[in-house]
């Protein structure tokens, strides 16, 4: 049930936010909203600041400040909606299929580390499962594997051929074209590092 729920919205977006501190002054108040939007299977945090100035202090009215706190959502609802679109494995044979963003992932082996364009044309030419169009995965993409909630390794449990070490993406940097993104699924942490470095590699399709 809460599979075909997650199907069903996993593809809008939602946020949930509650104001968290509120400050009112002479001069107006300012509000601040702390929540969580959920979109593409993946929780983010949200803190807006809302400014108004009030009329009240052009003509020199002054009244003194009152600071409060208010929670109307509670942490456990948040949890409960954040489980509801959680992403869903299934592993058949070498694949391990994402049934949120119908991917399909390599898991036949531990790859031997090579460097960020023998990855892509390792990818490439890989032949699995009856498919020739695997390719390197962009970073995106290769997020959507981590799990922060287990460490060495820090990657969906479905998975059975894993290193805690870094695995390359497709994904330049467009700061510094000599750098590519990797994750390192040791504790799952992203960052970039030059495409001449020595990282694993999963190979990615898109599903039928």
């Amino acid at each position: 049930m809460k599979n075909s729920i997650a199907k069903q919205y996993i593809q809008s977006l939602f946020t949930i936010s509650f104001s968290l501190f509120t400050r009112v002054g002479s001069d107006g108040f300012s509000l601040v909203l702390f929540g969580t939007k959920v979109a593409d299977s993946k929780e983010f945090l949200i803190i807006k600041t809302i400014n108004r100035r009030n009329k009240m202090n052009q003509t020199n009215k002054t009244r003194p400040a009152h600071n409060f706190s208010l929670f109307t959502i509670s942490f456990s609802l948040i949890i409960m909606f954040t489980s509801v679109v959680s992403a869903d494995f299934s592993r058949d044979g070498d694949i391990v299929t994402d049934s949120v963003t119908k991917l399909e992932w390599q898991d036949d082996d531990v790859s031997h580390e090579m460097k960020w364009r023998e990855a892509i044309d390792h990818c490439e030419s890989l032949e699995l499962g009856g498919h020739n169009d695997w390719r390197l995965p962009n970073i995106n993409e290769l997020k959507t594997i981590i799990d922060r909630s287990k460490y060495n390794p820090a990657i969906v449990s479905t998975f059975e051929h894993t290193s805690s070490s870094s695995y390359w993406s497709s994904t330049t940097n467009e700061d510094y074209f000599e750098d590519a993104w990797r994750v390192f699924f040791h504790n799952g942490k992203v960052d970039n590092y030059g495409k001449d470095g020595d990282y694993c590699v999963r190979c990615v399709r898109d599903g039928d």
